[in-house]
């Protein structure tokens, strides 16, 4: 399998200034009301906003971000996820937007057992946990993978996959 990790972490900046306004280039600290609040400016996936989050919608695109990367992937070829949600506060309710997660291995007593879980459309990922989840992309195109939380999803927290026939 190819093998895949995603770690999501939240950001609570006195500076910020809102969606896509940031903090106009000054240097911020952490903001206590915010955190106490659950509402992060950012949510940041492997370390950077919007990192491989370079549009969204397929029919109707709008840039987020020109320089993303994206994960790439065959057709029919299994991977395994490691999704690590960092937090502090808020939980993930991941899925892949237009595919299916094929199985969830986890350290979880929920799901001690590899085979328990098959076939879903989202897990959640609390705050301070991780989930190993392994999927097969069956058919050539761009899937998303997010926290279902459409706020949570304008402050970063998704990615793109592209699935390519070898």
């Amino acid at each position: 399998a190819k093998e895949l990790f995603i770690s999501f972490n939240e950001v609570y900046n006195n500076r910020d200034r809102g969606f896509f306004e940031g903090t106009n280039y000054t240097v911020g600290t952490f903001d206590m009301n915010k955190f106490l609040n659950n509402d992060p400016d950012l949510i940041l996936t492997n370390g950077m906003a919007y990192k491989y989050f370079p549009f969204m919608g397929t029919i109707a695109k709008i840039s987020i971000n020109k320089n993303a990367e994206m994960f790439n992937v065959n057709v029919g070829e299994l991977v395994r996820w490691y999704i690590i949600n960092a937090g502090p506060r808020g939980e993930i309710t991941f899925n892949f937007a237009g595919g299916m997660i094929d199985k969830v291995v986890s350290t979880d007593d929920k799901f001690s057992n590899s085979s328990a879980v098959k076939s879903i459309y989202e897990i959640i990922v609390p705050a301070g946990a991780g989930r190993i989840l392994e999927t097969v992309f069956p058919e050539e195109g761009i899937y998303f993978g997010n926290d279902h939380d459409i706020g949570s999803l304008l402050k970063g927290a998704g990615f793109v996959v592209n699935a390519n026939k070898t």
